[in-house]
């Protein structure tokens, strides 16, 4: 099985554990969502970045990320999950089945999503972006349907948005991940050869 095949199958499985409980386990499911995709980011990154998260911070903004890429040397403040922006090589933010709601909720959260990415990339031009959804709807059934990813796309634009599985069709995107971890490479390219200097 590959990465993306586990990825898919870790959080498919969490909905087949808490099928028909009545408590809502969205939380649980970000959480172990994020540390798988955290798990497999690191298999691919070279011994001197590491992946935190989640619930983690750049210090001096206000901001919880899922992720983040950091120099291996990078340390949170005392008593915080906060890293220092200037050993930061990414921010990610993961979502188990991408942003749910009506048109209006939708673009509200993704706006501030992209508020929180423009915010940072002001003060901190190097530090890189991306949006992974493990699923998302990318092929409604009815025509008129949002198409969840499409609207990411748009709202988030021109940050980069990945899907790994479609919600309807099950089909899975293995070139998503594919495109994911090479992005995230460049980014830590750029990144090793400014912590060198």
């Amino acid at each position: 099985m590959n990465d993306v095949e586990e990825i898919v199958r870790a959080r498919n499985n969490l909905e087949e554990v808490h099928q028909g409980q009545r408590r809502i386990w969205n939380s649980f499911k970000g959480d172990v969502c994020a540390r798988c995709v955290a798990h497999y980011i690191q298999t691919h990154l070279s011994s001197k970045l590491k992946v935190v998260g989640p619930n983690v911070y750049l210090d001096g903004f206000p901001t919880e990320f899922d992720l983040l890429i950091v120099s291996e040397g990078a340390r949170a403040r005392q008593f915080t999950a906060a890293y220092p922006p200037t050993l930061a090589v990414a921010c990610i933010e993961v979502k188990a089945s991408g942003v749910f709601g009506g048109r209006k909720d939708l673009q509200g959260i993704l706006e501030r999503i992209k508020n929180d990415f423009d915010a940072i990339r002001a003060r901190f031009p190097h530090v890189a972006f991306a949006y992974i959804t493990i699923r998302e709807v990318s092929q409604p059934r009815r025509e008129g349907s949002i198409n969840y990813l499409e609207e990411t796309k748009r709202v988030l634009a021109p940050y980069q948005v990945f899907c790994l599985q479609d919600v309807r069709t099950k089909e899975i995107f293995e070139e998503q991940w594919d495109q994911f971890m090479h992005f995230l490479k460049e980014a830590a390219t750029t990144s090793e050869k400014r912590f060198s200097e």
